[in-house]
């Protein structure tokens, strides 16, 4: 590709971009008509992690088993005819190569999870975990970060197995290196850039999707080299996974956070994909709007029901007034533009958790506290080595316990409280207060027998700023209490010092919140009317998704994205429970097939 001279400028044609354009593809801007979004999406991530941790080609089938089901296959076992999601016995029968890998579990007394044989036969014990999955998620983030070129990275965990990156930045940067011309400051942002020479682009390691006329083809502007540089970066990225942990993953590389969704998934296993902007509506025509990030939930069945469709290209013919006599003018406003390929979403940096939770489904229920205690000790531990997998510089400022009482399908009650600010984060602490928080629930009313426990802490922070914040408390106070290091009235020893240990006075019940859900009203809350409302609230095991409800995504018009943005996408990371149908997200359903079993048990008394 050669590098337009400022000789030249004036006798070429000029390209519909201007410097303004270019300045905000360096800003990473979402107006930018240049900007360049991928979201990067692991092949099967369950079944790829087990298969090379046991050295098994990736022809051998193989599902990822959680005691009755098997919640992931690799292509290979899809290739035999096996859903994502099947009765292990089931997968068996169909497929007798398959190999079977149970997920890791926590039992009583571990002070770790790990994998086991016999895990089975104690699903009335053990835990499921999905630490190991984390923490090769983990490792790829970090091979991503190393190998993205450019200081200011913008990038959004979107599952365990999705990340969003905006590549404008970088681009930009690549731009100024291959086109020096750009540099110089040009008499007007609003000059119109000359139309890059011999624009020539190799995608012979991507699929391309665009108009097919030639007029199109031959119309090469610097959309399309921005996308094309897009395209090499996430190559680099994609074979530095595959070469350091030895994981696929296909990716997608559009202007947006919604085509570039779909492009991932477009040309699943191992491959890139990207839209140019003349492809942008030919390639959407190709799905249900159903399929589009925002309209997979009340939004999309309520637009599916007014128009008796739910293909995009059935839509593109409704006009925008149309469409607001039947779902009112803001929504119409952003379904009229999404499903043109328009939409103005940023990508945040979420790669850091909010909360972490453990919980636990019995199928025999647990009777009383010296019980429930043990499992506390279990879900401590086990919130305590993801903190410890995140590095040590994030801490949470709360502690809450969920439980569920006289059966599967009776109310949640939540309780929560502050984990002392100037206290030493252990076991032993998120034991005592999670404890302390389960006497509290039991003093209020009925909570034997148990048939769910949760513990979760939130609102994570960065160490720094919560030392910080301890500093500015305790020179206010002028003093701090010391905790006795022998064990106190409960029974539970800590050396820390703290502002107050008298947690039980200051917790939150959250009852008092109607609209609060927790993450068990994914399984309990069965009827349609409830399940409406319950769809940003469940995050169960760990909210890698991390979607900030309060704020929303912001569309082209400045307003947040609908509340009923789909909490499942279609993709990996969701799954299609064999029990009930629901789609489930791949961080829930552990505990989701756990409610089952419970349910099952139950029923059959």
């Amino acid at each position: 590709m050669s590098s337009p001279t400022s000789s030249r400028h004036d006798a070429q044609p000029q390209s519909r971009f201007t410097f303004r354009d270019l300045r905000l593809l360096g800003q990473s801007s979402v107006n930018s008509p240049l900007r360049v979004i991928t979201l990067i999406d692991f092949d099967c991530f369950y079944a790829q992690c087990e298969s090379v941790r046991l050295g098994l080609s990736p022809d051998q089938p193989l599902g990822v088993q959680q005691f009755k089901h098997v919640i992931a296959m690799n292509y290979a076992g899809r290739a035999a005819g096996l859903k994502k999601v099947v009765n292990a016995e089931e997968a068996k029968l169909k497929c007798p190569s398959i190999v079977l890998q149970h997920v890791p579990t926590w039992r009583e007394g571990d002070t770790t999870w790990r994998y086991r044989d016999d895990a089975l036969e104690h699903m009335d014990i053990d835990k499921s975990s999905l630490d190991y999955y984390r923490l090769q998620s983990k490792k790829a983030m970090a091979v991503l970060k190393q190998t993205l070129p450019g200081d200011r990275q913008l990038i959004e965990k979107a599952g365990i197995d999705e990340t969003y990156v905006d590549l404008s930045g970088p681009v930009h940067q690549e731009l100024l290196k291959r086109f020096p011309e750009f540099v110089t400051e040009p008499p007007s942002l609003d000059a119109h850039l000359p139309l890059p020479i011999d624009p020539l682009l190799d995608w012979s390691d991507t699929a391309v999707e665009e108009d097919t006329s030639d007029e199109a083809r031959q119309h090469v502007d610097w959309d399309d080299i921005a996308l094309h540089i897009g395209c090499e970066l996430v190559k680099s990225i994609r074979s530095a996974v595959q070469c350091e942990l030895q994981y696929t993953c296909s990716a997608g590389i559009a202007r947006n956070k919604v085509v570039a969704k779909l492009a991932a998934g477009h040309n699943k296993p191992n491959r890139q994909t990207v839209v140019r902007t003349c492809g942008i509506e030919p390639f959407l025509q190709q799905y249900k709007f159903t399929k589009i990030r925002g309209l997979g939930a009340k939004l999309g069945r309520q637009v599916s029901k007014a128009f008796e469709t739910e293909l995009v290209s059935d839509l593109l013919n409704v006009p925008r007034a149309t469409l607001a006599s039947k779902i009112g003018s803001s929504s119409a406003a952003w379904v009229y533009n999404v499903i043109r390929g328009i939409e103005y979403s940023e990508v945040t940096d979420r790669t850091q958790l909010k909360s972490v939770l453990s919980a636990k489904t019995f199928m025999v229920s647990l009777q009383d506290i010296s019980q429930a205690e043990k499992w506390l000790y279990i879900f401590a531990a086990d919130i305590m080595g993801r903190l410890e997998d995140l590095g040590g510089d994030r801490r949470p400022k709360t502690v809450a316990v969920h439980l569920q009482v006289n059966g599967p399908r009776a109310p949640t009650r939540s309780k929560q409280g502050p984990i002392p600010l100037g206290a030493k984060l252990d076991t032993d602490l998120l034991l005592k207060l999670s404890r302390d928080l389960l006497l509290a629930l039991e003093k209020e009313g009925a909570t034997w027998p148990l048939v769910t426990l949760s513990v979760s802490v939130n609102d994570l922070v960065d160490v720094e700023r919560g030392s910080r914040a301890v500093d500015s408390l305790f020179a206010a106070a002028g003093k701090t209490s010391p905790l006795p290091s022998s064990r106190n009235s409960n029974g539970w020893s800590s050396n820390a010092k703290v502002v107050d240990t008298k947690v039980v006075e200051t917790v939150k019940d959250t009852r008092a919140n109607p609209k609060k859900r927790t993450l068990f009203d994914l399984g309990f809350a069965q009827q349609g009317s409830r399940n409406e409302h319950m769809s940003k609230k469940v995050r169960a095991i760990d909210n890698l998704t991390a979607k900030d409800e309060a704020k929303g995504d912001i569309n082209g018009s400045g307003s947040p994205l609908h509340e009923d943005a789909p909490d499942v996408e279609d993709g990996e990371g969701a799954y299609d429970c064999p029990t009930c149908a629901r789609p489930v997200p791949a961080s829930d359903v552990l505990e989701h097939l756990d409610w089952h079993a419970a349910v099952e048990l139950s029923e059959n008394g």
